[in-house]
């Protein structure tokens, strides 16, 4: 294991021990809309356990090719805002059915995906948009979903429209 592969190891085993529980996924995400006072579109990571889902928003306005380009950062660069939505808070998620290439010209990604959500301290449903650009990760985010659905017995919905 280099160096670089041993801290991002030891930053998710610390994260997972800060939970309390084991993660399931992670991925970089697009975040769209719908979430209290994050008015605008950025990238961050979005990761979930069998509890919650949550998203880490970096403020650093080009976080993604400082990444790339190991830019160095300082820690204001760095501030981070992490935001959580228990599954149990979860009314529904929908997705959209693929689309051929020619429609996808015209409507939005295929890899948007829609949480219907209740904001328990605002009282309110809402709807988060996010834009998971890797199937495999949106697939791993929906079957944690499916997962807690099913301990629970509660009956949410999961939409193809």
């Amino acid at each position: 294991m280099t160096q670089k592969e041993s801290k991002i190891y030891k930053y998710w085993k610390e994260k997972e021990n800060k939970l309390g529980e084991r993660i399931l996924g992670k991925n970089i995400c697009e975040y769209i809309s719908g979430y209290r006072d994050f008015d605008r579109k950025t990238w961050g990571i979005l990761y979930f356990t069998k509890n919650s889902f949550y998203f880490d928003i970096f403020h650093e306005k080009k976080f993604f090719f400082s990444s790339i380009f190991k830019v160095n950062r300082t820690d204001q660069d760095k501030k981070i805002n992490t935001f959580q939505i228990p599954w149990k808070d979860v009314i529904k998620i929908d997705l959209p059915k693929a689309k051929n290439y020619f429609l996808s010209i015209f409507f939005p990604p295929d890899s948007l995906t829609i949480v219907s959500y209740s904001d328990k301290s605002n009282y309110r449903d809402c709807k988060l948009v996010l834009n998971i650009h890797s199937k495999n990760e949106r697939d791993r985010f929906m079957e944690a979903f499916q997962n807690y659905r099913i301990r629970s017995n509660q009956s949410k919905e999961i939409n193809l429209y």
